[in-house]
Order: structure tokens, then sequence, then C-alpha cells
């Protein structure tokens, strides 16, 4: 479940992929995340890490394909992204 006191995730489309980082000058931790998908904000699926990239700076990529396979179908709405490095847990909303 997403909480008020989650950050939020800074996020830019490049045609069917989403880079995902911190802010819009700051990638993640290259070790230990963990990526999650949601359509609710409440149930997240967990992305296997073959699903996902890092590149040297921290930016997290995922095609749109991935993105719709973790969530088992083509989202109707709004979903969502949680990103877990250490115990913080960081949001993108696509809308």
């Amino acid at each position: 479940t997403i909480t008020k006191a989650d950050p939020a995730a800074y996020g830019n489309w490049s045609g069917s992929e989403l880079w995902l980082g911190k802010n819009a000058n700051t990638g993640f931790s290259t070790t230990g995340l963990t990526v999650e998908v949601s359509e609710d904000a409440t149930t997240f699926n967990a992305l296997a890490s073959s699903k996902y990239n890092t590149n040297d700076d921290g930016w997290v990529s995922i095609s749109w394909d991935n993105i719709v396979e973790g969530l088992g179908d083509e989202p109707t709405g709004a979903f969502y992204v949680r990103i877990t490095e250490g115990t913080t847990k960081y949001i993108f909303t696509n809308e």
C-alpha cells in the first residue's frame, strides 16, 4: 500500500521503456533493489530482476511488455511502480 511518507520516483518514457530515478538527476543504488508494479496502489507484484535493468548511473529501465506482464494485463487506468532501496520505497505513478 502506498503511504504519504513514500517519496515520489521520477519517471521518463523513452519509446516503450520507462526510466526511473529518485529525481530528475539521481538514480538508485544498483544493488539490492526491489521493483514492483500495481494497478490499485495496494497490491504490488514483484518483478524478477531479469525483467528490469539498471545502468551505471542507477537508473532503472522497465519495458512496457514487462510492466504489462507484471500487472497481469494491460492497465485500464493509472498504474504504479514501487522501487525499494534499503528501507525507502519510491513510488512512480503513471496516469
